[in-house]
């Protein structure tokens, strides 16, 4: 069974870095934090980052605009850290696409417990590996429910016998899958059937992820699924 990687990065978008405090409470929790000072440079580092905490104060881009462009770029969860108390903010906030809003103020052990709860919501950090909402191998993402397949931050689009073919490699990603396991799980029926079915279907998977070798063919055997990304 693929394993589901606990992943604990955090991008705390404060142009005065004005939060330190907050950022070492959240690294001696064992969250990895990185600093983006502006609402530019927030927007590409989102393939780094697993949670976006934003604050409201910007020179360059409107933190709404900035919510916004991130929400129309990535599924990654946005915690709006606002200044006031303002129910109307906080609306604009969750319209504009922030998963949860927070006031700056409030205590640290607050933040941390919302930002659980946004990933636990989102599916990107189950609550076990028994879970298998979502299966991850590097930058690979299979999200099980949705039937989505994400790789970094670019949704791949798949038809339904590339996602099942794609999950049933991904469930035994150290262990080489036999022929006649795949056409019996994925097609229901025996690996003797005259088709090349399987091996285009291979084949187009391969193109959607942008490299032949995620998934390894055995010769005479079946296929893998490799456990880390090889460009090429």
């Amino acid at each position: 069974m693929a394993s589901v990687v606990l992943m604990r990065r955090v991008l705390l978008v404060d142009a005065a870095k004005s939060k330190s405090d907050l950022a070492e409470f959240l690294r001696q929790s064992e969250w990895a934090v990185e600093y983006a000072g502006h609402g530019r440079s927030a927007v590409e580092r989102l393939p780094d980052t697993d949670l976006v905490l934003l604050g409201t104060d910007f020179v360059d881009l409107d933190a709404l605009v900035v919510c916004r462009t991130i929400r129309a770029k990535s599924r990654v969860p946005v915690i709006m850290l606002v200044d006031r108390d303002s129910e109307g903010e906080r609306i604009l906030a969750l319209q504009t696409g922030a998963d949860d809003c927070v006031l700056s103020t409030c205590g640290h052990g607050e933040v941390l417990a919302r930002m659980e709860a946004v990933l636990r919501r989102c599916r990107q950090w189950p609550l076990s590996a028994e879970s298998e909402q979502i299966l991850q191998l590097g930058g690979l993402r299979i999200y099980l429910e949705d039937r989505e397949v994400w790789l970094d931050e670019r949704r791949i689009p798949t038809t339904a016998k590339e996602f099942d073919l794609l999950r049933a490699l991904a469930l035994r990603p150290t262990d080489v899958v036999s022929r006649k396991e795949l056409m019996a799980g994925v097609w229901n029926c025996d690996s003797r059937v005259p088709t090349r079915t399987l091996d285009t279907h291979v084949s187009s998977l391969r193109a959607k992820l942008g490299s032949k070798n995620w998934i390894l063919n055995v010769r005479g055997v079946g296929y893998r699924l490799a456990v880390r990304r090889a460009d090429g």
